[in-house]
């Protein structure tokens, strides 16, 4: 495990050297995107599926609050991460590197999960 997430670092930082074009100042390196964005999701999935169930709380201000925890936790403010998602939204490689990065993350996160109804 330990070993997957070295390559999995050295990957990363190998592909961040290639880059042809210089980033511009303000926006999260994308490691660090990926980071925030892995914990962004995973607090909206949790607001979209856990808290719509629960009537007693408001969806919309707890993913705020979540939002907020996600910022504070990577020093980051939400004009950093939505100026960043801006910029990798226009840059589709850069982009797509980071969300396969996720969904690899995911898939490890599942991988020995059992599912009913699924052998």
């Amino acid at each position: 495990m330990i070993r997957r997430i070295f390559f999995f670092t050295i990957a990363v930082c190998i592909y961040g050297c290639q880059q042809k074009e210089k980033m511009p100042s303000g926006i999260l390196q994308p490691v660090k995107m990926q980071e925030v964005m892995w914990d962004y999701m995973r607090a909206d999935a949790y607001a979209a599926e856990i808290l719509k169930k629960d009537t007693a709380k408001n969806d919309t201000l707890e993913n705020i609050r979540l939002q907020k925890m996600i910022f504070s936790k990577h020093k980051i403010t939400k004009a950093d991460f939505d100026k960043s998602y801006e910029y990798y939204v226009a840059h589709p490689k850069m982009m797509n590197t980071i969300l396969d990065s996720i969904s690899a993350k995911q898939n490890r996160a599942n991988k020995g999960k059992v599912y009913f109804g699924t052998n």
